[in-house]
């Protein structure tokens, strides 16, 4: 169970048809199909809590986050791979994977505190944000008025995507706090964690819980502009930027790989398999 699709989830933003095609089968399905199954594997903490709100038997239900994959993404020097993709290798670079225009949205508090600081800070003035994903409409670009470089590196071959994130200083992963984000794990945060950097984010739900438990990961901020901009001041002075690479990394192997991830798939399908055994 990944996300959140009914009222108050994803069903709130669809728009037009979808939300009379897709968004009715949601409403309909989403939480009967899954009053039908011998076990449900949810994403987050929250959407286990909310299974159970349905009836469903906590015995039945298992909570696998999103992993990392460290079998493709290594863990590089920042600068291995800076001039092969015309990053300089004294610029400060923010990463942002799988980039759309929803995606956009919650990255604007970020966006307007580095616009700001561009302008206010002369040490703020060699800042980049680098995407992945789709490129963004020249029309939004332009309604941004960026006053930072921004390197959109479009969809890319995942041959080469270790050595992209390789040439990230920070990640961003700030999102607005919803029931829809609450409930689900970004994907990304695993090759954020992969590749060995820290990530700027506002922590809620799932990230919440890893925060409290490997606080090296994060820079937490709130999803504000102006705690952004205090946050990133205090970084670019404490050296934070650099701080934890190889112990990030180290987690990501130790306990967020899909290796571990496919353990606890195992272990719970053992379990599911022998309660039905019982039944019979």
């Amino acid at each position: 169970w990944w996300d959140y699709f009914g009222i108050g989830g994803q069903f709130d933003e669809k728009k037009g048809i979808r939300k009379y095609t897709h968004g009715v089968y949601d409403l309909l399905f989403e939480v009967n199909e899954k009053k039908l199954a011998d076990g449900i594997v949810c994403l987050s903490t929250a959407m286990k809590a909310r299974a159970m709100k349905e009836g469903i038997s906590e015995s039945n239900i298992c909570v696998i986050n999103g992993g990392s994959d460290v079998r493709n993404i290594k863990y590089m020097h920042i600068n291995k791979y800076r001039e092969k993709y015309g990053i300089k290798s004294s610029a400060i670079v923010f990463g942002f994977i799988g980039m759309n225009v929803g995606e956009l949205n919650d990255l604007i508090p970020f966006i307007e505190a580095l616009n700001e600081l561009s302008i206010e800070n002369k040490e703020f003035s060699n800042c980049i944000l680098a995407t992945t994903g789709k490129l963004l409409p020249e029309k939004i670009l332009v309604s941004l008025k960026l006053k930072f470089k921004i390197i959109e590196f479009g969809w890319v071959n995942y041959n080469y995507f270790s050595e992209l994130l390789s040439c990230i200083d920070l990640f961003v992963l700030v999102q607005i706090p919803n029931k829809k984000n609450e409930t689900r794990w970004p994907n990304k945060l695993g090759d954020y964690i992969a590749a060995g950097r820290k990530t700027i984010i506002n922590l809620y739900g799932e990230t919440a819980i890893l925060g409290k438990a490997h606080q090296e990961l994060f820079i937490p901020v709130l999803f504000d502009k102006e705690s952004i901009k205090t946050k990133l001041i205090e970084i670019f002075n404490n050296g934070e930027i650099y701080a934890d690479r190889q112990k990030i990394r180290q987690i990501a192997v130790e306990e967020l790989s899909w290796e571990t991830k496919s353990k606890q798939l195992d272990g719970f399908y053992s379990k599911i398999l022998e309660q039905k055994k019982n039944k019979i």
